[in-house]
């Protein structure tokens, strides 16, 4: 079980999500979609900024949630959950509909382990 743990995180570390995100962004460059690239851009560099944020709150001033053991938000998830949905989505977009809502839906429990 703890080979799984460690796999999943391995799955939502930096070096993983980090290079799928930015294939996201050329896959949308590559189709020409400007706003959509853009919208991706923006929201996923807003959401490590969230990240980046709150962690320096917690580490460097102590705020946080003690009760809770919040230290800032995941990395882990926040990457997870912004690229693999999507990574699952665009692999299949040539499927039928049924298919990519499965492969989105793939993408989504994946996040949320990884999260978990």
């Amino acid at each position: 079980m703890t080979m799984l743990w460690t796999a999943l995180s391995a799955l939502g570390s930096m070096s993983a999500t980090g290079p799928l995100g930015i294939a996201v962004a050329v896959w949308l460059l590559a189709g020409r979609t400007w706003r959509l690239s853009l919208s991706w851009c923006l929201l996923f560099g807003i959401g490590m900024q969230l990240v980046v944020a709150t962690k320096v709150a917690w580490y460097g001033w102590g705020i946080g949630i003690p009760e809770w053991k919040f230290a800032g938000l995941s990395g882990h998830a926040m990457r997870a959950c912004a690229v693999y949905p999507v990574v699952f989505y665009l692999m299949f977009l040539k499927a039928r509909a049924a298919v990519r809502h499965v492969a989105l839906a793939g993408g989504v429990v994946l996040a949320g382990l990884i999260s978990l």
